[in-house]
């Protein structure tokens, strides 16, 4: 059809506003954005003008679309190609002074590169773009486009539109260099909603992982000390088998939750495999010799527990029993050291172990502040 214009060799210009109703999804694993709304698209029909006395006071009719000239626009990140506005049957507004209203619905399926670091506090950046496929610059020129979301309907479960953002961007033509194209592209900010994440997902796993260094405080002989560590470890194991579903997967990039995960679960089995060498440690005969460097560690233990008892109470003399002990471990008596050995190994697998769990929380946390 004719541009609506009577002088051909003048612009139409263009006006867009999109209408979003609903954020339908955002898929992260298929990294695929689904909204819904509509176009308000304005221009001027100077062929379309007529005065309303001669016409028994009409202002305004509406006609089909396929009836009248409008501007081929497509959405052109759809992901299964360029997807056409309107229909045939869609009718449009048209005022006696030739102003056109065109409002065309849409529900689209756009593509969307997804940064999951940050999950679950992470933020995506969408856009749904339009571009006028055959008509160039010289043409037509679309005017400030706009996003409006105040007519919102439904909130998305998961993330809440933050900030919009309209920006425009000019290509030339490839088979013709002196046209130009007008791409306006429509984005969206949008946050993930964290609450659900942080009570169902982070918390428990935060608890449950948190509680394999809690199992080195049990007497070795009750024999619950193993149960836990490996209580725990299981926990964890079918814990991540639940929040499986909710976690992101995406080939682009990898979640620091993620990552976290699979450090805590390595701790808990690291946890297991500590708890099983002072088990074992703790059971040894006494008649087994120790070791000379275990000899030196239950020697400087006990020169520094007397040292300072020493310290505490200076009126009384030291205990010889320390002397005694030092004295056994260095003749390779038959007393039985090995449960004080598995003692000393308790204490500093408790300290490290727990020392990592806090830095490792602690990095967590802080990525995600930051």
């Amino acid at each position: 059809m004719i541009r609506p214009k009577i002088n051909q060799s003048e612009r139409t210009d263009i006006e867009v506003t999109m209408y979003l109703l609903r954020l339908l999804e955002l898929d992260t694993r298929e990294q695929l954005l689904k909204t819904a709304g509509f176009y308000v698209i304005s221009w001027t029909d100077d062929l379309l003008t007529w005065n309303p006395q001669d016409y028994g006071g009409i202002l305004e009719i509406t006609v089909q679309q396929k009836e009248v000239w409008f501007p081929d626009l497509y959405a052109s990140n759809c992901i299964r190609g360029y997807q056409k506005f309107g229909a045939d049957d869609l009718r449009l507004y048209v005022n006696y002074s030739g102003a056109v209203d065109w409002e065309p619905t849409f529900s689209l399926s756009t593509s969307c590169a997804v940064d999951v670091s940050l999950f679950p506090v992470d933020s995506q950046i969408c856009s749904i773009i339009i571009l006028p496929w055959m008509t160039t610059n010289q043409e037509i020129n679309i005017k400030d486009p706009k996003l409006d979301n105040s007519l919102f309907e439904t909130p998305n479960g998961d993330f809440a539109i933050t900030q919009t953002n309209v920006t425009q961007a000019f290509y030339t033509v490839y088979s013709n260099p002196s046209y130009e194209l007008t791409e306006s592209k429509f984005t969206l900010t949008m946050k993930r909603k964290s609450s659900l994440y942080l009570l169902n997902v982070v918390g428990p796993f935060v608890g449950i992982s948190s509680l394999c260094v809690i199992s080195f405080l049990i007497d070795s002989q009750s024999g619950e000390r193993l149960s836990v560590s490996m209580t725990v470890l299981l926990s964890l194991t079918v814990f991540l088998s639940v929040i499986d579903d909710m976690l992101p997967k995406t080939a682009n990039s990898i979640s620091y939750f993620v990552i976290y995960v699979a450090l805590m679960i390595g701790m808990s089995f690291l946890c297991l495999l500590c708890n099983v060498a002072t088990l074992y440690i703790h059971n040894r005969s006494k008649e087994t010799p120790i070791p000379t460097w275990l000899r030196v560690i239950m020697i400087r233990k006990n020169v520094l527990e007397s040292n300072h008892q020493h310290s505490v109470n200076s009126s009384t003399d030291l205990e010889p029993s320390s002397y005694v002990c030092c004295d056994k471990l260095n003749s390779g008596t038959s007393c039985n050291h090995w449960p004080e050995i598995a003692n000393i190994f308790d204490r500093a697998f408790f300290i490290l172990i727990a020392l990592a769990l806090v830095s490792i929380n602690f990095g967590f946390f802080i990525i995600h502040i930051i």
